[in-house]
C-alpha cells in the first residue's frame, strides 16, 4: 500500500516536470549533437582540403610567355626580338597517377569525416546512457525514500496515538535520513553526467530536463556477420583508401622520364639593311643526374607502409574486440532480463508480504526495512547489468558500422 502510493506520487511529479520541460530521447540527442555548426565545420574542413588537392592535381601547368631583346653593336646595328610561348608536358604519365591518388585521398577524407562523426555519435550515446543510468538510479533511491517517508508518517501518527513503540519510529527516521543522503549523492552523480552530455550537445539541448529510453539493448548484429560488418567501419575504409592513394603516388614518383617543355615563337631581326622574321622552336628537359625523385619515392613509400600498417593493426584490434564485446552484450543483456524478471519482481512482492506481516505483528520493523532495502538493491543490480550491456552494445555498434552517420 505504502509503495503504491509512493510510486503514484513520483509518477505525478515526473509527469508535471515533463510537461514543463522536454524529455530528451536518444535519437534527439544524436541529432542535436551531430547538427551543430561546429561539427559541420570540423567535418567539412578535411574534405574541402582534399577537394583542393584534387583540383590542383587536375589543373595543367600554365604556359609561359617569354620575350628577349638582344642588341649587337656592329656596323649594321642589329637588334633581335624573340617572342616565345612554352608549355611543359608530362610524357611519363605521372599526372594521371597523381590525379587518381588525389581522388583516393578525397575518398579517404570522406571516410575520415564519417569516422569522426561515428566517434562523436558513440560518445554522445555513451554519455546519454550514462546519464539515463544515473537518472534511473536516482529514481530508484527516491522511490524507496518516498516509501520510507510514508511509513515514517504513518508510524508518527500511530506513535502519537500510542499505538507504536518509540524504537520503531526512531529506526525508520534513521533509515529515512540515510536514504536522504544517498539520494543527494545520486543527484550529484546525475548532474555530473548531465553536464558532460550537454557539453556535446550545446545550447540547443537547454530546454530538456530528463531522458527517456531503456537501458537494456535490443538484439545486436548476429555473431556470424561480425567480421563482414567490421569491414564497413569508416575508420578502416579511410586507412585502406589512404594506403591505395600513397601507392599511386609512389608509382608516379617511380616514373623516370622527366617532363618536356616545348616552345614555339617568332624572331625578328632589325638592322640598317632591313628586317628579317623567323620561326623559333625549342624543346628542353631536365637531366636526372642528381635529383632522380629519390626523396619523393621514399616519402610515398613510407606513407604507404604507415597507412597499411595502421590499417592492419586497427583491423586486428577490432577483430579481437568483436567477439569479446558480442559476448559481453549477450551475457549482460540476458543476465539483466533474467534478474529483473526474477529477483526484482520477487523483491517487490516481498515488500507487500512484509507490510502485511508487520501490520499483523508477525515481524518487526527491521525485517520490514530490510525488505525495502532488498528491493532497492535488486533494482540497482538490475540497472547495473543493463548499463553494462548497453555500453558494450554501443561499442559493438561503433565497430560494426552501426553508429555510422
Amino acid at each position: 500500500m505504502y509503495r503504491a502510493i509512493g510510486m503514484l506520487g513520483l509518477l505525478l511529479c515526473a509527469m508535471t516536470a515533463a510537461g514543463q520541460q522536454g524529455v530528451l530521447t536518444e535519437d534527439a540527442a544524436i541529432r542535436i549533437g551531430l547538427s551543430r555548426s561546429a561539427v559541420d565545420m570540423r567535418t567539412a574542413g578535411d574534405v574541402r582540403q582534399a577537394e583542393g588537392d584534387l583540383l590542383s592535381a587536375r589543373t595543367r601547368p600554365n604556359p609561359e610567355l617569354s620575350y628577349e631583346r638582344e642588341s649587337l653593336n656592329n656596323a649594321d646595328d642589329q637588334v633581335e626580338h624573340t617572342l616565345q610561348l612554352s608549355q611543359r608536358f608530362d610524357v611519363a604519365g605521372r599526372r594521371a597517377l597523381q590525379i587518381r591518388a588525389a581522388d583516393r585521398h578525397l575518398e579517404a577524407a570522406q571516410y575520415g569525416t564519417r569516422a569522426w562523426r561515428a566517434e562523436l555519435k558513440r560518445q554522445i550515446r555513451e554519455r546519454y546512457f550514462t546519464t539515463l543510468y544515473q537518472q534511473k538510479r536516482r529514481t530508484a533511491y527516491a522511490r524507496t525514500r518516498e516509501d520510507i517517508r510514508l511509513l515514517s508518517n504513518t508510524l508518527d501518527r500511530r506513535r502519537r496515538e500510542g499505538d507504536v513503540v518509540l524504537y520503531d519510529f526512531q529506526r525508520v527516521r534513521s533509515e529515512r535520513a540515510a536514504l536522504k543522503a544517498e539520494v543527494s549523492d545520486t543527484d550529484v552523480a546525475f548532474d555530473s553526467a548531465w553536464q558532460r552530455l550537454m557539453a556535446l550537445l550545446g545550447g540547443e539541448a537547454q530546454g530538456y530536463a530528463a531522458l527517456a529510453g531503456k537501458l537494456v539493448p535490443e538484439q545486436t548484429v548476429p555473431q556470424t556477420r561480425l567480421a563482414d560488418a567490421l569491414e564497413a567501419h569508416p575508420k578502416l575504409q579511410r586507412l585502406r583508401t589512404q594506403a591505395d592513394a600513397y601507392a599511386l603516388q609512389r608509382q608516379a614518383e617511380n616514373r623516370s622520364l622527366p617532363d618536356v617543355t616545348v616552345g614555339l615563337g617568332v624572331r625578328r631581326e632589325d638592322s640598317d639593311r632591313g628586317a628579317d622574321n623567323g620561326l623559333v622552336l625549342s624543346a628542353s628537359m631536365p637531366l636526372p643526374v642528381f635529383d632522380r625523385r629519390q626523396a619523393g619515392q621514399a616519402r610515398s613509400h613510407a606513407r604507404e607502409m604507415l597507412a597499411r600498417s595502421e590499417y592492419a593493426l586497427a583491423r586486428d584490434e577490432a577483430m579481437a574486440d568483436l567477439q569479446r564485446l558480442w559476448t559481453r552484450v549477450t551475457h549482460y543483456r540476458d543476465s539483466a532480463r533474467e534478474f529483473r524478471a526474477e529477483a526484482v519482481q520477487a523483491a517487490a512482492e516481498l515488500i507487500e508480504v512484509a507490510q502485511a506481516y508487520y501490520r499483523a505483528g508477525e515481524i518487526g520493523i527491521l525485517e520490514l526495512l530490510d525488505a525495502y532495502r532488498g528491493a532497492l538493491e535488486a533494482e540497482l543490480t538490475a540497472l547495473e547489468l543493463e548499463y553494462k550491456a548497453r555500453l558494450a552494445h554501443i561499442e559493438l555498434d561503433y565497430l560494426t558500422g552501426g553508429a555510422e552517420q
